[in-house]
């Protein structure tokens, strides 16, 4: 009886900390004819958040947050646009950007994870 019961303890802890499993890998998506550059915290979980940096790189923070995002089952998808297509890293690069590549790359996680998508 005692052996059965380590077993069952056993068990549900190994599941409880696969369930919230994370990964980090690089990843390159075709958009246009382009590569977007992505580094993805793969998680377990039904949802995904597309970060995408604000115009000047991202920040060591993000990074952070992202990783305890994963740790929740929340996968994460950053991509640094400017860097992506080689365009200056400044606010304005952002604001006339062709949206086109946002939603080829909300297409692209859609299609190959189909997990719900917020930005």
């Amino acid at each position: 009886m005692c052996c059965r019961i380590l077993r069952f303890v056993f068990i549900y802890m190994l599941l409880a900390v696969m369930q919230n499993v994370y990964a980090v890998e690089n990843m390159e998506v075709g958009v246009l004819d382009q590569e977007l550059l992505i580094k993805r915290y793969v998680a377990n979980g039904d949802n995904l958040i597309i970060w995408i940096a604000p115009g000047f790189g991202t920040h060591e923070r993000a990074m952070k947050v992202s990783e305890q995002l994963a740790k929740q089952g929340i996968e994460i998808w950053h991509v640094d646009l400017a860097e992506s297509l080689f365009l200056p890293k400044n606010t304005t690069t952002l604001r006339t950007l062709d949206a086109r590549y946002v939603a080829g790359l909300i297409e692209f996680a859609h299609h190959h994870t189909n997990k719900r998508i917020a930005l």
